[in-house]
């Protein structure tokens, strides 16, 4: 598998940035047989690219490192840029229940939609025992800290089973544009989503810098229908 882009001469390194303006040309080759392996290629909003060759530790760990960035004021608006482009899909108008979740620090903050879709929507949740997670009714008043620090529901809260969702609104720590998805590496949401009886579209959301440009897909791991960024 090859990539090729434009390099700045000089660079000792496939990770700098490298300027759209400069006709070096850079070409690296991705061990096919190494799965594990593969090119990042992304593009920021300066109109930089940036090669990477990686494994998904190391994808991981770079991604994580980007959305610590970004500050408390960007997280926010970056959330109200995706969630505004769901609520306006097509999908989300016809969906009466809708999977959401309560995000981690470094995810699209979540509060603020969870609170006004559940005015306009039947909005689930999940929750996590062991390496299971399930989905229940969100109540704000019955939410806690669950595992890894996640608000979850209370133990009363309803069950729902995975048949009644319409729309799942899916997490991750990357995204092809071809919905391609890498999570934190636990499988929870590859098992949920391939539960019998599943039927909801699903739709990534991510910031713009957790897009890639390719991810290596094992046979376990769900597509999601289309993916949303800032």
């Amino acid at each position: 598998m090859f990539y090729t882009i434009a390099r700045k001469r000089g660079y000792s390194h496939p990770s700098a940035q490298i300027p759209l303006n400069y006709s070096v040309v850079l070409t690296c080759f991705v061990d096919l047989y190494s799965k594990d392996k593969y090119c990042l290629l992304n593009n920021n909003k300066k109109g930089c690219f940036f090669l990477y060759i990686m494994n998904k530790k190391e994808l991981r760990t770079q991604i994580k490192r980007y959305n610590k960035a970004v500050s408390p004021q960007e997280r926010v608006a970056a959330a109200k840029a995706v969630f505004a482009k769901v609520e306006a899909s097509e999908a989300f108008r016809d969906a009466e229940c809708v999977g959401f979740f309560s995000a981690l620090p470094d995810e699209l903050a979540t509060d603020e939609f969870l609170d006004r879709w559940s005015a306009m929507k039947r909005i689930v949740v999940p929750k996590v025992d062991g390496d299971e997670m399930d989905f229940f009714e969100f109540s704000r008043a019955k939410m806690s800290e669950g595992a890894f620090g996640i608000m979850e529901p209370a133990a009363d809260a309803r069950l729902v089973d995975p048949s009644q969702i319409d729309l799942m609104v899916v997490p991750g720590v990357a995204f092809t544009l071809k919905g391609a998805r890498m999570g934190r590496g636990r499988g929870y949401y590859d098992k949920y989503l391939s539960r019998a009886g599943f039927r909801a579209v699903k739709v990534g959301v991510c910031y713009a810098h957790q897009i890639v440009n390719d991810l290596p897909v094992e046979p376990h791991d769900i597509f999601m229908d289309f993916v949303v960024h800032d």
